[in-house]
């Protein structure tokens, strides 16, 4: 099993890069928006922890290769993985880069 995440900040192209990520891992791949359990207005840091180990749980408890994108936190992510499994998993991380002028201009969009 491989965990992949692609963090970055809103407009750094997390959702873009998917296609791509789909094609070069093939099908047999789950792919997840950590937003897809929805972000309540308010959301904050302990929120934003507790999904990310119920995100955790999930990839884990499903057992296959998976990709979560969204605003992660590395940190949280290498803590939980730390904590809920017993095995070192082999992980990688995307972490989108773009000039400041660009993502204010695909902020305003």
């Amino acid at each position: 099993m491989r965990l992949y995440f692609i963090g970055g900040a809103s407009g750094s192209g997390k959702t873009a890069v998917m296609p791509y990520l789909k094609e070069l891992l093939g099908d047999g791949i789950a792919v997840y928006d950590f937003d897809d359990i929805g972000v309540p207005d308010g959301a904050d840091k302990k929120w934003r922890q507790e999904s990310t180990e119920k995100w955790l749980q999930k990839l884990l408890s499903d057992g296959k290769d998976a990709c979560l994108l969204g605003f992660v936190c590395i940190t949280k992510i290498h803590n939980g993985l730390r904590m809920l499994s017993k095995n070192m998993l082999p992980v990688l991380w995307i972490l989108p880069d773009y000039l400041l002028l660009e993502a204010m201009k695909r902020l305003r969009m």
